[in-house]
């Protein structure tokens, strides 16, 4: 990923917020709530990249559901 986010392309750095946002929910799957964490906020510090539209609402969602089930998680234990 660092190697990807040295191209300064918008169509790669559009990818990135699906790309972490997948990441994320791989480690929240497997239990790992401090690697997920850091992907979906690495998922959100790139939604400027994304397009506003359906695509675009749907992997912000995606965060930002992710962030709320982290936390959700934190609270009831």
């Amino acid at each position: 990923m660092h190697l990807a986010q040295e191209i300064k392309n918008n169509d790669v750095s559009g990818a990135f917020p699906s790309l972490y946002l997948n990441i994320a929910k791989c480690y929240e799957d497997l239990g790992d709530a401090e690697n997920a964490e850091k992907n979906y906020q690495s998922a959100l510090s790139f939604t400027d990249k994304l397009s506003d539209d359906g695509y675009g609402n749907m992997i912000r969602g995606g965060i930002l559901n992710g962030i709320k089930r982290l936390k959700s998680l934190s609270e009831n234990r």
